[in-house]
């Protein structure tokens, strides 16, 4: 059953990438079958009760954040800005919020940190080729990020879930 979940999610996440490269718009369906999968495949190595908790934990972690990067913009803009019109597609949104159950809450912020300086990193060197970008794939750089790491925990037998397996790759 793990091996079908990991490869069901893999294949979801491909399907992501693709389509937010090519056209800057995923479909709706794959968010909850991408949390389903995961959430599934989760309480593969942890109890259902304990993955709702990391869950619910790492669901906070990214309202309020989302909160704060609402009130950075009304003060940059001295006025309501509706960030999903301008800055932040619902895609991106989803997207990090299907891939929640894949990790720990400490692991949750981890990877949501990196992926977002890899896709920094990414928009700079696209910008160095003199191109410019009107939207950036958000979703599609945090599922290639995604891959990597569930590849990892798959295979290297990182444990994804739990806070003290990771620690000692950031020692």
């Amino acid at each position: 059953m793990q091996t079908l979940l990991f490869f069901a999610i893999v294949f979801v996440l491909i399907a992501v990438t693709v389509e937010d490269f090519r056209s800057r718009l995923v479909h709706a369906f794959w968010f909850p079958a991408l949390f389903l999968l995961a959430f599934g495949y989760a309480i593969q190595f942890e109890s259902s009760a304990q993955v709702i908790e990391q869950v619910l934990i790492s669901f906070s972690f990214l309202i309020i954040q989302g909160f704060l990067l609402i009130i950075y913009f009304i003060i940059k803009h001295k006025r309501w800005i509706n960030i999903t019109q301008s800055y932040l597609g619902w895609g991106d949104i989803l997207f990090i919020i299907a891939s929640i159950p894949l990790f720990s809450s400490f692991v949750f912020v981890l990877f949501y940190l990196c992926s977002l300086l890899l896709t920094i990193l990414w928009v700079v060197l696209y910008r160095l080729t003199g191109k410019q970008m009107v939207l950036i794939p958000l979703a599609g750089i945090q599922s290639i990020c995604l891959l990597g790491a569930i590849f990892y925990h798959q295979y290297m037998q990182l444990i994804l879930f739990n806070d003290y397996t990771c620690l000692p790759l950031m020692l």
